[in-house]
């Protein structure tokens, strides 16, 4: 593979943020219920 590996890596992170951003908009297009996506939110929402 050519290249560092944080580029594969930080391109897997963006890959799986992509597919999560379309499946919730479908979703909410099928009037499915959706949530924020925010990890800091969520780790806020932890304390």
């Amino acid at each position: 593979m050519p290249g560092p590996r944080w580029q594969a890596l930080l391109h897997l992170v963006n890959h799986g943020t992509d597919h999560r951003g379309t499946v919730l908009e479908r979703l909410q297009a099928l009037g499915a219920p959706t949530f924020d996506q925010d990890f800091i939110l969520w780790l806020w929402g932890k304390k």
